[in-house]
């Protein structure tokens, strides 16, 4: 029904020309919004899994006099947390290791020897073992001066609300875009039915029928609002992919590469079959009360 020959001339139709563009540029946002959720989620994800149970403890460095080098109490830390209950391990981070991770920050070669670098350890917790980190954290500091642990779950949480909201976001930018795509499509099946009334009162005379008449324009629509939604995808894919290589080039690892989550590109194609059913939709509704006002 979509792809038989049209009776009316809506190529002419000079409304109709504006359609894929339109609908091409919100869809574009709605792509890149819905992607942004998508990424948020899987960084969220995957933070909450290798942080689950693990904490990190810095031992910042002393200058008061007689106080132990940065290595041993940085050791001393660790022979204290290894006998904590619902510690499995506690192991230091070399320095070297914390270099590269710094690196991205400050910049390659732009850390001195003298810096005052902090020693971190890495803790990690019996899964599922009831752990009082205030105490543990507590006990640490009197035990070590400067020593402090670092438990992940606080900011996790404001992550994971941050993405709760940016994922809010993308379902109200999708939804504006629906909204705007219906009036953009109710203008244009509304043109076409003005500029062609003569031969519309022509097909209806030698007995075309309304739904007819209506599935001529549904496909004109379906045609046009695809075809700009496919640009706009393509768009949004292309955007993510240039933003991704950039992103994976500062080697942060703050965002997740977009190739681990393949399984949700399916997602950022949806909004082409998605504009396409809106249009059918719209305009068969469109064209049908309007023919009915014109009889």
């Amino acid at each position: 029904m979509l792809f038989r020959r049209s009776d009316l001339p809506l190529d002419t139709d000079p409304a109709g020309g504006f359609l894929p563009w339109i609908v091409g540029l919100m869809v574009y946002l709605a792509a890149l919004a819905l992607a942004g959720a998508v990424l948020a989620d899987g960084l969220v994800e995957r933070w909450r899994s290798d942080l689950a149970d693990a904490v990190t403890v810095q031992v910042f460095p002393e200058d008061e006099p007689g106080a132990l080098t940065q290595p041993a109490r940085v050791e001393e830390a660790v022979r204290f947390l290894e006998v904590m209950p619902g510690i499995a391990s506690a192991e230091p981070v070399p320095q070297a290791e914390i270099v590269r991770l710094l690196d991205p920050w400050l910049g390659s070669g732009n850390l001195t020897e003298d810096l005052p670098l902090p020693g971190l350890i890495a803790v990690e917790l019996v899964p599922g073992a009831p752990v009082d980190l205030a105490d543990i954290k507590r006990r640490l500091a009197e035990a070590v001066p400067g020593a402090v642990l670092e438990d992940h779950k606080p900011w996790l949480g404001d992550l994971s609300r941050l993405a709760r909201g940016i994922e809010v976001l993308a379902l109200v930018t999708m939804a504006l875009v629906a909204v705007a795509s219906v009036l953009t499509i109710v203008f244009v099946s509304r043109s076409a039915l003005a500029q062609h009334q003569e031969v519309i009162q022509v097909l209806s005379l030698i007995g075309a029928r309304d739904s007819y008449i209506a599935a001529q324009l549904q496909a004109y629509s379906f045609r046009l609002a695809t075809l700009g939604a496919a640009f706009g995808v393509a768009l949004a894919i292309a955007t993510v992919l240039a933003g991704n290589a950039l992103l994976g080039r500062t080697e942060t690892g703050l965002l997740p590469m977009v190739q681990s989550f393949s399984w949700h590109w399916a997602l950022l194609l949806l909004p082409v079959p998605a504009a396409g059913l809106i249009a059918l939709a719209t305009t068969r509704a469109t064209v049908l009360r309007q023919l009915r006002r014109m009889a």
